[in-house]
């Protein structure tokens, strides 16, 4: 695991929050058939405009669905990685750095390190990490 790959750790939380309140209101339009008579029936080639509506929103809520699955497996992984790690600070500073995004500074004054210590541990540690991949 990277710093590059870990950084994306809190958008990807972000994105899957914001794709389920999507999903939960494509699901909510499609079901009750809201903005569905609200149609402009000269956009679409089809006979049955709301049917053609329909059939968008539908196609739109799979694409989103299959995004979101997407993000959910990366999220995984990255929370797998975390999961693996027996040293509590790095866990620690992996998840107050990449998930709650505090800065360098104020992770070290929380954890009692100095200024660049919890940057320089997990640098460490990843570069040990990687080292120890390579070997197997």
């Amino acid at each position: 695991m990277t710093i590059e790959a870990l950084s994306k750790y809190f958008s990807i939380k972000k994105q899957i929050s914001q794709l389920e309140d999507r999903l939960k209101e494509l699901e909510q339009t499609v079901l009750s058939g809201k903005s569905l008579n609200i149609v402009n029936v000269k956009t679409f080639n089809s006979s049955n405009p709301v049917e053609e509506k329909a059939t968008n929103l539908i196609k739109l809520k799979s694409k989103l669905q299959k995004k979101y699955e997407k993000l959910l497996k990366e999220n995984l992984k990255i929370e797998n990685y975390i999961n693996t790690i027996t040293d509590v600070d790095i866990q620690s500073i992996i998840r107050m750095r990449f998930l709650e995004c505090k800065t360098w500074n104020a992770i070290a004054k929380e954890l009692m390190y100095s200024r660049t210590s919890p940057y320089m541990k997990l640098k460490r540690y990843l570069e040990c990490e990687k080292e120890r991949e390579k070997r197997k």
